[in-house]
Parts: C-alpha cells; sequence; structure tokens
C-alpha cells in the first residue's frame, strides 16, 4: 500500500464519506490520480463508491470493514513507532511537548 493509500484511508476514517473531488483537494492531488487510488482501494477491498441519491454525476467513497480494520493497523502501527520514538524520553518532557504542540495548533488556527 502506497502513503496516498493510507492517507485516503485516514480522511474517510475520520470523515465517514467525502468525494473524490474533496479527497483530491485534502490531498493537493489531480482529480484523475485520486481516482486511480481510490480504484485500487476499491479492488483491495477497503473502500466502495456510493452513488449521491440526488446527483447521479457524485459519489461519496466510504470505508468497508476491511477498510476500517486497516485503519486499526495503521493507528497500531503509528502508536508502536511513536513507543519506540519517544522510548527514551521523560514522560513530563513528552507532556511539556505536547502542551506546545497545542500551543502551535492553537497558533496556526488565528493565521
Amino acid at each position: 500500500m502506497k502513503k496516498n493509500h493510507a492517507k485516503i484511508i485516514m480522511m474517510l476514517y475520520r470523515f465517514k464519506s467525502l468525494t473524490s473531488t474533496e479527497i483530491a483537494k485534502m490531498l493537493y492531488m489531480e482529480k484523475g490520480s485520486v481516482t486511480t487510488l481510490i480504484d485500487q482501494l476499491t479492488e483491495f477491498g477497503f473502500v466502495v463508491r456510493c452513488n449521491v441519491a440526488n446527483d447521479r454525476r457524485k459519489s461519496l467513497v466510504l470505508l468497508t470493514d476491511s477498510g476500517k480494520a486497516q485503519m486499526e493497523i495503521i493507528i497500531a502501527n503509528h502508536i508502536q513507532s511513536m513507543d519506540e520514538l519517544f522510548h527514551d524520553v521523560d514522560s513530563t518532557e513528552i507532556e511539556q511537548f505536547a502542551d506546545n504542540l497545542k500551543n502551535v495548533v492553537k497558533f496556526m488556527n488565528k493565521l
């Protein structure tokens, strides 16, 4: 699986359903490239497309149960990586780091 496959799975896990256009905008990619990635994720069994009732031109992309299970694997791998990365760091320092990141996010949201 490519990084952009994982990014799409993460987005769908968070937002539940998105159009290809919305995904393309979030990834700063061309819609055709995203369509190829979604086709591949469909072949893997991780996503499905559903038609929008009032607009035949649009379809929503949603995670399947397998896609949700894949996201759980991604989360577990991420947690393991973070544990390894911060293994030698004191818990107080981690808390300070997290607080600093929160402040950065608050600052960036003001821009």
